[in-house]
């Protein structure tokens, strides 16, 4: 899970920003073997539902450059992502078991780990975070790792080519991806 920042400063997912939470959406919350979505594909799929947001301002909300979208875009955002909309402005109970629940998906992406994530899904929040930042910790110990150079590059900004970036069809109007169904 390496960049990946995988708890607040403080330790406590519920302190997390608006910015920190979208981008743990965009860095999770994606189908098994490809990449994060694109801007442009998460805008086109909030799009297909009739709110309106462009790549860049998505890109803002998630560099923490804007902090007020409206409810609306913000619930088209989580209908996306498929994560409660109390992710982003929930309590801090709610907010820490979606985020828990966000790291088992990245663990259970790891085939290797995928027996141990299962076999975690009864613990507590707090116990699956703990299970998870082992499994980074291991993949951060040399030649621990198996893998190398599948990381996808930076995120810059927003695409600068309109059709840059299509991949598959995206958001509520397409299926969940594999691991994401109904977090929350």
């Amino acid at each position: 899970m390496a960049g990946i920042k995988e708890q607040s400063p403080t330790g406590d997912p519920s302190s997390l920003t608006l910015a920190e939470k979208l981008d743990r959406c965009f860095q999770t919350m994606h189908p098994a073997g490809r990449g994060e979505w694109t801007y442009r594909e998460v805008s086109r799929g909030i799009g297909d539902t009739g709110v309106t947001i462009s790549p860049s301002y998505l890109w803002q909300l998630r560099k923490g450059q804007r902090d007020n979208p409206t409810v609306r875009q913000m619930q088209a955002v989580a209908d996306f992502f498929h994560v409660p909309m109390t992710y982003f402005f929930g309590a801090s109970e709610e907010v820490e078991i979606v985020d828990a629940q966000m790291m088992l998906v990245r663990a259970m992406r790891d085939h290797q780990v995928r027996d141990v994530a299962l076999r975690a899904s009864e613990l507590s929040p707090a116990g699956l975070r703990a299970v998870a930042n082992i499994i980074g910790e291991l993949q951060n110990v040399s030649g621990m790792s198996a893998r190398r150079g599948r990381r996808r590059p930076a995120d810059t900004g927003p695409d600068p080519d309109p059709d840059a970036g299509e991949g598959p069809a995206a958001g509520p109007a397409g299926t969940n991806p594999p691991g994401t169904e109904g977090l929350g």
